[in-house]
């Protein structure tokens, strides 16, 4: 009997070094990027000096390369410079803290180049960059550099973020910078911001962009760029470092008049001022906000809603708190809000207010909603009674909820799971969708197994009946049948 080739790390110990090394060494050798992080390891095995020098080298190399990355080899990019922060952090933070400060800020001035010749639709490149920004925060209150130098580094990183890749930068670093730091970026903003004020004077806006403070940073092409960064990202870098200092009044004073009113600025600003236990102001600050309506509660964000619970609570008016939960868990099937709202109710009550809730979820308008709410509830036999019920409005798009549900409800409630199986059929073979008849296929058997434990389909068609239906309307759909045909283990297409 052939024994298995399994390639495995215990037959791999059975080469010995010797030869592993060889074959290491022949499969990098046609692969720059496999053989960058040979030498890496190799010269971690050394020192942190050694290691930072290899991550400098594949750093300059990634930042030299124009080569456009398509959508579909982003994942590889990503890698790569996932592979490099974590060599920092493994290689080099542990044993040099300011050397893996050093590193980190080279590796996060990447990304406005990477950025620019890859399409990230998927977030996997944003994800490493992110991750990095949090490893510099950290590496800058392990390093403790100079927190003047630290700023004035903070303060150029600033105006390189167009791709919000320093978004968050100020609070990752509160910690490095410390409170002498943090004044000495608050004048720099502030300089910046008054220097630049008087927009119709070149020679102001000569002095800002090109003076002192900001370095190597280019003069911006047009004149609507400086504004943007004058009206949006000083205002921002200032709301941040007036979080590092735990100073409301600071962070209020950055929202003018009219952005005051705005429900989702508003939700900020009380929000900080309920943390410094200033619950009136918060609530003033929200009532300002509300739109014309009582309630308000469509055209509200969710945070202005949650932020006025918090804030009605802490002013010790728990029922109209409670109120302002049950009307979104009615107007939404907010499970969170319900929950709370629940908690705040003793036995008796919580029960009785529970199947109001849940009776209320059943009648919903929107059929999907109340499903996934049932569901997750979790309430099966409502969730089972709605689908019986309602099965004309299911529509077999919903392919995550309507499968939920044939699986959640398969074993205590057949019909249920059937008639969420049929919808996503009908739906996939009614609109010809080719790339979902492998799963149509699949559910169809599913429904062929319910069948059994099916005692009364309730007026609905019963599988023969159903799939005979299939058969004639469908019987055009040859790659379908050739794929249920497999699935059935037939040698051939399944012959409607």
């Amino acid at each position: 009997m052939a024994t298995r080739n399994l390639i495995d790390v215990s037959s791999l110990e059975t080469l010995g070094a010797r030869r592993l090394a060889e074959l290491l060494q022949a499969a990098t050798a046609r692969d720059t990027v496999a053989k960058s992080r040979l030498r890496l390891e190799v010269a971690a095995a050394g020192c942190a000096g050694a290691a930072a020098s290899e991550i400098r080298k594949r750093l300059a190399a990634v930042g030299r390369t124009k080569k456009w990355v398509p959508r579909s080899q982003a994942a590889i990019l990503a890698e790569d410079l996932e592979f490099q922060r974590e060599a920092i952090q493994n290689h080099v933070a542990e044993r040099d803290a300011n050397l893996a400060l050093e590193l980190l800020w080279r590796f996060m001035a990447l990304a406005e180049r990477v950025f620019n010749r890859c399409d990230d639709s998927d977030g996997l490149v944003g994800d490493v960059f992110r991750s990095g920004l949090a490893d510099l925060g950290r590496a800058a209150a392990e390093a403790r550099p100079d927190p003047f130098k630290l700023a004035d580094r903070t303060f150029e990183a600033l105006w390189r973020n167009g791709f919000g890749q320093y978004d968050g930068l100020i609070g990752e670093l509160a910690s490095g910078l410390g409170e002498s730091g943090l004044e000495h970026l608050r004048l720099k903003v502030l300089a910046f911001r008054d220097a630049g004020a008087p927009a119709g004077q070149d020679e102001a806006r000569d002095n800002v962009v090109a003076g002192p403070w900001i370095g190597s940073r280019e003069r911006p092409d047009e004149d609507d760029e400086f504004l943007v960064v004058l009206e949006y990202a000083i205002p921002g870098a200032l709301k941040d470092i007036a979080d590092a200092q735990g100073d409301v009044d600071a962070f209020v004073e950055q929202y003018d008049e009219r952005e005051r009113k705005i429900p989702a600025f508003a939700a900020q600003i009380a929000r900080r001022l309920l943390e410094a236990d200033r619950a009136k102001e918060a609530l003033q600050a929200l009532d300002d906000a509300r739109p014309e309506r009582e309630d308000g509660l469509p055209a509200l964000g969710r945070e202005w809603r949650e932020v006025r619970i918090d804030v009605l609570e802490a002013l010790g008016r728990g029922e109209e708190a409670q109120a302002a939960r049950w009307r979104i868990f009615e107007r939404e099937l907010d499970q969170k809000h319900l929950r709370a709202y629940l908690d705040r109710l003793d036995a008796s009550e919580a029960d009785e207010a529970a199947e109001r809730a849940l009776d209320h979820a059943s009648g919903y308008a929107d059929m999907h909603a109340a499903l996934r709410f049932l569901l997750d509830w979790p309430d099966l036999s409502r969730a089972a009674d709605l689908v019986v019920r309602r099965a004309s409005e299911l529509h077999g798009d919903f392919y995550r909820s309507l499968n939920a549900a044939a699986t959640s409800l398969a074993a205590e409630h057949p019909l249920a799971a059937t008639l969420a199986l049929r919808a996503m059929i009908d739906f996939t073979l009614g609109s010809g969708r080719s790339t979902r008849y492998r799963h149509a296929a699949r559910q169809l058997l599913a429904c062929a197994s319910l069948a059994a434990a099916i005692d009364d389909y309730l007026g609905f068609d019963d599988h023969d009946a159903y799939f005979q239906a299939i058969r004639e309307h469908d019987a055009r759909k040859k790659k379908f049948w050739a794929i249920l045909g497999e699935a059935m283990g037939l040698a051939g297409p399944f012959r409607p």
